[in-house]
């Protein structure tokens, strides 16, 4: 005895050992659950974002990002701004005036002659200005007659610093001479600070420069470029070849000018360049700039009048390219105006200080602002998603246009709205591909084990799903389909199968009313369990959860069976087993699927009380029992039954509950009927015992009296309950002709299988079947009891067990 339990504390050790490592891989395996990836992972959202980053930095610097700012960002600034009636002022000693189509009428050709130039210059001389800018002007020969241009040329020398235009083109223009930058204002060294190298932006571009013409190229002080890009940049300084530059027109107001790797400087402040030596032109509306119309001065040089609008000091600066035959309009972020009014925003910025300072880094931007994008799309919801994706470009934009109009400063933020948005579209799009498949998987794995409902909410938060391994109390159900396999036989697969749906989604349905799972279906029976939540939580009372679950499916059934056998359709009878305890609880499906085991030397006492159990019943385990309310109301009769479980050394007191025993008729109705169906004749021919020949039961679990036997087995009515399928040994005791007939023959301790019981008055009846004799020595042991009970002369009946 000592040996026996020493083995079963050793099988039991291994066995908790073994659970122990299986609940340590269940635990490994969490981190890598599925399910809880529903969302678009980060190293994949993050590998996304940085290549639509580089996709759109690339797009930046590539023409359509230049046509992108200058049409749509650029134009929605400049028109913000001046809607807002913001826009710079022009310095007041600042003095333009226009070559007009007035003008032209006025002196009479479409020309102005080196003499009216003279006169002009000798007007504008006489108030002794700063500074005279001309532009586009004196790039041919004015005349045939030299006298003039060189009286002309001596005007323009003899007084205030003039200014003359150079351009730049990509291609030479044949027959026409360069500009030669041998002046030291074009010399690089003439720029770089001693000591320092130029900034990385100021690099060769190798164009072709054209100026003034070479009768007036002495005369001029200054000459300096006047291109324009349409996406509304202008250029400080280029840099023609490696020891040539060629400043802008404007800069000849400037005092001082220098170089160094820093950047640009003029008058000691530095100038606002981007990253590829640009400026964005400080443009104003057509209205605001001051062009007076050059007749009037015109006039005034002719009749050698002083014209009092020019003050001392004033920088003087001449367009002479305003009228309609020979208008030289450029394409602006603020719309089509002349070229002049682009060199004129220049020069004010120049005068001013009024510039408009490029602030951020576009690629920096891009990257950040997709990395913000990237977070909104994995981590928020989809209502606070489509809250932030509706509100952050608005945002965005309306800070940028705020920080154009009102600081001057131009961000990267048309950049930052498409990465964001690009950005989070993209990934939220992904992210629901993924989410919608995974709920998918989710939704083929769970459909079925929860209640639809509840299905419903874990598929919206599917990191509620509660799958962890954990040791957990719940009640274990296992229900089983009686004659499942002699049906299949009789039937094809399609019945089978309709047959089989029918059922389970019968069962189904009430155990997820009773908030239980389904775990699996086992073929011709289900497995569930009651207690567990798939989101959380837990269920207190699962034991009377479990038992009423367990009474309305066999009283459903069983109204199903009576149904049956009138429509003459298959009739599938139930046996219940269930029982509460500790069980280990964890996932063990792989990617896509999930699997939910329960394991527990509670759940193999539940499959043995459903396989112990009889028809329509439901045997309930002790672990359940206990854990029931002591009032509880179950309008079921309950009665012990003992059944046998694997290493348990004694038999396990059982709890049997008869959902039908207040109708008693109805369950007879659904046992005849399933005989009927299943063509059960009743059981085989045995004889009844008289009362005065009483045959004692003896067994060392049990004592009856035999009521009746047959060649198979005997009737007996027992002091204890068993269930189906426990094995007894035992003996007949009786007067001494029977004692020593069976002790001859050898038939002094029989092992019989209980196959059937019910309660009757004075104990409880039993069917049992003689397992341990061959066909003819069952024989032999019905003639002996027959001849010695003398019966021999009785006629066998027929009696169902």
């Amino acid at each position: 005895m000592h040996q026996k339990q020493m083995a079963q504390f050793t099988e039991k050790k291994r066995m908790r050992i073994r659970l122990l490592e299986k609940l340590k891989t269940l635990r490994q395996s969490r981190s890598k659950a599925w399910y809880l990836q529903s969302s678009l992972p980060l190293p994949k959202a993050l590998g996304m974002s940085c290549l639509i980053s580089l996709s759109l930095i690339a797009t930046h610097f590539s023409p359509l990002g230049d046509t992108l700012e200058s049409y749509f960002a650029r134009r929605l600034e400049f028109f913000t701004r001046h809607a807002l009636g913001i826009w710079p002022h022009f310095d007041s000693r600042l003095k333009v005036f226009g070559l007009d189509t007035k003008s032209m009428v006025d002196l009479q050709t479409e020309s102005v002659r080196p003499e009216d130039w003279d006169a002009l210059f000798y007007a504008i001389n006489a108030r002794e200005p700063k500074q005279i800018l001309i532009d586009k002007s004196f790039a041919l020969p004015l005349s045939r007659d030299p006298h003039p241009q060189d009286r002309l040329k001596r005007t323009i020398s003899g007084g205030a610093p003039v200014a003359g235009q150079a351009f730049l083109l990509s291609e030479s223009i044949f027959g026409q001479e360069e500009f030669p930058l041998e002046a030291p204002l074009f010399h690089l060294d003439h720029w770089l600070e001693p000591g320092h190298e130029p900034p990385g932006w100021l690099v060769p571009t190798n164009q072709f420069v054209y100026g003034p013409n070479s009768l007036f190229q002495d005369a001029f002080v200054f000459v300096g470029h006047t291109n324009f890009y349409q996406e509304g940049y202008v250029r400080p300084l280029v840099r023609i070849t490696d020891t040539r530059v060629l400043p802008h027109w404007s800069l000849a107001i400037t005092k001082e000018r220098h170089l160094n790797e820093e950047g640009l400087w003029l008058d000691g402040k530095r100038l606002p360049v981007d990253k590829t030596g640009r400026i964005l032109v400080n443009l104003g509306p057509a209205h605001s700039y001051p062009v007076q119309s050059i007749w009037q001065l015109f006039r005034t040089a002719r009749a050698r009048n002083n014209f009092e609008a020019i003050k001392k000091g004033d920088t003087v600066v001449i367009l002479t390219r305003m009228h309609q035959f020979d208008s030289d309009m450029q394409h602006t972020p603020v719309g089509a105006i002349p070229g002049g009014f682009v060199n004129l925003s220049v020069l004010n910025s120049v005068m001013t200080g009024q510039w408009l300072n490029p602030t951020g880094d576009a690629p920096i931007s891009i990257f950040l602002f997709s990395i913000l994008g990237m977070l909104a799309a994995i981590f928020l919801g989809p209502r606070l998603f489509g809250l932030v994706a509706a509100i952050a470009p608005p945002f965005i934009t309306l800070t940028g246009l705020a920080l154009f109009c009102y600081g001057s400063m131009v961000v990267p933020w048309l950049q930052s709205v498409l990465s964001f948005s690009f950005t989070a579209g993209i990934l939220f799009a992904e992210r629901s591909r993924v989410k919608d498949a995974t709920a998918r998987k989710l939704k083929d794995s769970l459909e079925g084990l929860v209640d639809p409902q509840k299905l419903e909410d874990l598929l919206k938060n599917p990191a509620s799903l509660r799958l962890v391994a954990s040791v957990q109390n719940l009640s274990i159900m296992f229900i089983d389909i009686e004659g499942f396999a002699i049906f299949a036989k009789k039937n094809g697969p399609s019945a089978i199968f309709d047959h089989l749906k029918e059922v389970l989604n019968s069962l189904t349905e009430v155990v997820h009313r009773f908030g239980g799972v389904v775990d699996k279906s086992r073929g011709d029976g289900l497995l569930c369990y009651f207690g567990h939540q798939y989101g959380g939580g837990k269920t207190i009372d699962h034991a009377e959860q479990a038992l009423r679950c367990a009474i309305e499916i066999q009283r459903q059934n069983l109204e199903r069976c009576l149904i049956h056998a009138k429509e003459g359709k298959p009739i599938s009878p139930l046996r219940i087993g269930i029982n509460a305890g500790d069980v280990f609880v964890g996932d063990l499906g792989g990617k896509g699927r999930i699997n939910l085991a329960v394991i527990g030397s509670d759940v193999n006492i539940t499959q043995r009380l459903e396989t112990a159990c009889d028809s329509h019943f439901v045997l309930c385990g002790e672990g359940l029992w206990k854990r029931l309310p002591h009032d509880i109301e179950l309008n079921a009769r309950s009665q012990t039954r003992f059944i046998h479980i694997k290493h348990h050394e004694s038999f396990y007191p059982a709890v049997e509950v008869d959902p039908f025993s207040s109708d008693p008729t109805k369950l007879n109705d659904a046992l005849h009927a399933y005989r009927d169906y299943r063509g059960i004749s009743p059981s085989d021919d045995r004889l009844i015992l008289p009362k005065r020949r009483r045959i004692a039961f003896q067994s060392p679990s049990a004592q009856g009296r035999l009521v009746d036997f047959s060649s198979n087995g005997f009737g007996v009515i027992l002091d204890k309950y068993f269930g189906r399928g426990v094995n007894l040994l035992f003996g007949l005791g009786a007067w001494d002709e029977l004692s020593e007939k069976l002790a001859q023959c050898g038939f002094a301790n029989l092992l019989g299988e209980i196959r059937w019981g019910r309660p009757v008055e004075g104990g409880f009846a039993h069917g049992v079947l003689i397992k341990n004799l061959t066909p003819h020595q069952r024989g032999e042991l019905f003639q002996i009891v027959r001849e010695t009970s003398g019966l021999a002369g009785k006629r066998l009946v027929s009696r169902a067990a």
